[in-house]
């Protein structure tokens, strides 16, 4: 599930995260720098308080899903060895994109389309929020574990399961959009006086790329 951000000073939401954040994380939000303070388990929560400037940032926000163009140009970029000017030292951009590209090289990743850990593996999809959105939604609807995504890879899947679930008789997008919790979908102003059925339609329209995770999936193995 996402973790809500809220400022400690005021209270007020900044926006979600997909992932549970270390305390001390410095983030860039809504076009200001934030240091993660506290975590509120129980609710989901962590709090923020401003920074002017110091530390490695990392950038989050409510943009719009990230599209697959941009993912395979981020793939580009790891694979090339161009510096661009742009990056920020202060903040250590620089220095995270070697870093990114020394872990890029070192898991194979200009060949290899999952990593293999201990008990779990992550898919490298590479294939943007809507289609990896979708696979983790799928993957929850055949095997009824909730497993965490970005827009470039699927974490804490299981390969076999994958290959199993594409000899399956697909759903339609709809049914998987109907294992999110309505609060999660009501991202429109008149979502909240919508019936399921139809918010689940809108969502799947609007979020959702089934055709598309299934060529993914298909043209990994």
């Amino acid at each position: 599930k996402d973790v809500e951000v809220y400022n400690m000073c005021t209270s007020k939401q900044l926006g979600t995260l997909q992932f549970v954040p270390d305390i001390g994380l410095i983030v860039i939000l809504a076009g200001k720098r934030w240091i993660t303070i506290e975590m509120d388990k129980q609710n989901n929560r962590v709090y923020v308080s401003p920074v002017e400037s110091g530390g490695e940032a990392f950038f989050l926000s409510e943009s719009p899903d990230v599209n697959s163009l941009i993912t395979r140009k981020m793939k580009d970029i790891y694979t090339s060895n161009t510096m661009y000017k742009y990056l920020d030292s202060k903040t250590g951009a620089d220095i995270q994109l070697v870093k990114a590209r020394e872990s890029f090289l070192k898991y194979k990743l200009d060949k290899e389309s999952y990593i293999e850990f201990s008990v779990t593996t992550t898919l490298m999809t590479w294939a943007g929020d809507r289609i990896n959105r979708t696979i983790s939604l799928l993957y929850q609807y055949f095997y009824g574990v909730e497993i965490p995504y970005n827009h470039i890879y699927v974490c804490n899947i299981n390969i076999d399961n994958i290959k199993k679930m594409l000899s399956l008789p697909i759903p339609i997008a709809q049914d998987i959009a109907h294992l999110l919790p309505r609060r999660q979908k009501e991202r429109e102003r008149y979502d909240m006086y919508l019936p399921d059925i139809l918010l689940n339609l809108e969502y799947a329209n609007t979020h959702l790329d089934l055709p598309g995770a299934i060529t993914v999936l298909e043209g990994l193995f």
